[in-house]
């Protein structure tokens, strides 16, 4: 592996973490190289060329771009779509010492994706990118590589992006005056899609302007609890790669249960990690159980043991929730299961448990209640919701309360217990602010993009409104906020705007999941 080569593949190590990535994999029969990298996430599979390429300038500007571009880009081409067919029939992965990796997902649902890293071109060369015959191949330079997997650190998120962007250039014309960097700028400040058109020119520049922006600065801080999730993962997955996992084989139900959370996007990991920082964090007072939904619809089961059990105990008590588990959720038929010790910093160990049983039939119903009734699971059960718009509110009470209670006289503080209708998100133009209406406090979010500003500002009942608070505000039930299914209610948009919800038509287009 050469220095650029190696580059690559620790950003691919970093973003789709060590269980997936594969450095110079092998071909079938083994003993000649498959690809440069290569990552397999069922029903992912993203095959990498990388090639550092170096013209020795001619004086001739237009023969040096065309040598560059073929060595770099038109030589990685052919090596990605040999690759492709050689992978097509291979059973399982091949690594560069010729062992056997995870296997490949089968031919009817794998999504094949083909990379080229071109290296030596310092930006003085066009990158061609696009279908040269048998398949689109995304071409990316260093840097333009290395910021979007920074930026779009899961498969899930990273996927998304290429599969959209490959349905741009089906049905558009698109020029980049500057890096792909600038593509996912405008990418990111579309809510993670690109708008209807037939031409579009991405001007240089716009990721430097994107990523000054304070709600991508205050993103990396809201971000910071995913990384619990990610942690898991990878240290689950090295467990399995070295075989000392108890819960199964890295082919089997470990690899499963660790793709299942591998497949969460960065932004439902923030929401498991905060959900499972705080379990462990209680989990010291005593021994402790929790049901968790995800949005991408999986549940999930975490279990802290007394650390003296034994071991076996608690994966047997953790196969048994997740059954039951299943029957408390017959819309999701995926369920994995986490156990741990109760917290203690002295150490720790992991065991889980993946399940994904889609018909649910009578006897596995009565076999469910029985469980229940006779070891307690989950009788009352409380499920923790990771919803994204009840994270949002929640975050900000302590900060806005704060706030509320530092004006004379005080205002009224906010409950945590308060659900919408009751609170309101409404689309502004900057930050977080609160609008203290004659009726009722309503939160103004940013609706520039995923995050969340951290400005708070008091708007007096009766009084001058913050102009920053209030002026381009739409009261938006906060509960549908997600997804876009947004319910207007115009007279909390009157209460929190002074009569300024006629512009709702703004914002429509900038409200995303906060």
């Amino acid at each position: 592996m050469n220095e650029s080569e190696a580059f690559v593949y620790k950003i691919c190590n970093r973003s789709f973490l060590s269980l997936w990535s594969y450095p110079n994999p092998q071909r079938e029969p083994a003993g000649k190289e498959l690809c440069d990298i290569l990552v397999v996430c069922e029903p992912h599979v993203i095959l990498v060329s990388v090639k550092d390429i170096r013209v020795k300038p001619s004086g001739d500007a237009t023969l040096d771009a065309r040598r560059w571009t073929k060595r770099a880009i038109q030589a990685s081409g052919k090596q990605l779509y040999g690759a492709e067919r050689q992978v097509a029939t291979m059973p399982n992965v091949v690594r560069s010492d010729g062992s056997a990796g995870i296997a490949l997902p089968p031919m009817d649902k794998r999504r094949t994706h083909r990379l080229a890293v071109a290296f030596g071109g310092e930006r003085e060369f066009p990158l061609e990118f696009g279908d040269f015959g048998k398949g689109y191949i995304h071409v990316l330079d260093e840097r333009s590589f290395w910021i979007i997997l920074r930026e779009l650190d899961t498969i899930s998120d990273y996927v998304d992006y290429l599969e959209q962007k490959e349905e741009l250039c089906a049905r558009a014309a698109l020029t980049l005056l500057g890096g792909e960097e600038d593509l996912l700028a405008f990418y990111l400040s579309q809510r993670r899609q690109f708008p209807d058109g037939n031409a579009f020119t991405v001007e240089p520049g716009l990721w430097a302007q994107f990523e000054r922006r304070p709600e991508y600065k205050a993103k990396v801080g809201l971000d910071e609890p995913s990384r619990w999730w990610d942690k898991i993962i990878e240290f689950v997955g090295k467990q399995a790669l070295s075989g000392n996992l108890r819960s199964g084989s890295v082919l089997t139900r470990a690899e499963r249960a660790l793709r299942t959370m591998a497949r969460e996007n960065r932004f439902y990991r923030r929401l498991l990690g905060k959900a499972f920082e705080e379990f462990m964090m209680r989990s010291r007072e005593a021994p402790l159980a929790r049901l968790v939904t995800s949005p991408s619809g999986v549940v999930y089961v975490f279990l802290a043991f007394p650390r003296d059990a034994r071991r076996e105990a608690r994966t047997q008590d953790l196969a048994l929730r997740c059954f039951v588990a299943r029957s408390l959720f017959p819309k999701c038929d995926t369920v994995v299961g986490i156990a741990t010790e109760q917290y203690n910093p002295s150490g720790f160990s992991f065991d889980l448990h993946w399940s994904c049983i889609r018909e649910w039939p009578p006897e596995y119903e009565a076999k469910a209640r029985e469980i229940q009734q006779n070891l307690g699971f989950f009788t009352d059960p409380k499920v923790w919701e990771v919803n994204p718009d009840r994270l949002c509110v929640t975050r900000y009470f302590k900060t806005i309360n704060a706030r509320l209670a530092s004006v004379d006289p005080p205002l009224p503080q906010i409950r945590d217990e308060v659900v919408p209708p009751s609170i309101h998100v409404a689309g502004g133009p900057l930050g977080v602010a609160v609008a203290v209406s004659n009726v009722q406090p309503v939160i103004v979010a940013s609706a520039e993009s995923d995050v969340v500003a951290e400005a708070v500002g008091i708007a007096r009942p009766g009084g001058d409104r913050d102009e920053a608070a209030c002026a381009d505000g739409v009261a938006l039930y906060h509960h549908y906020l997600l997804g876009g299914a947004l319910h207007i209610s115009q007279q909390a948009a009157g209460d929190a705007t002074g009569g300024g919800g006629a512009s709702l038509a703004d914002h429509r287009g900038q409200v995303g999941a906060v």
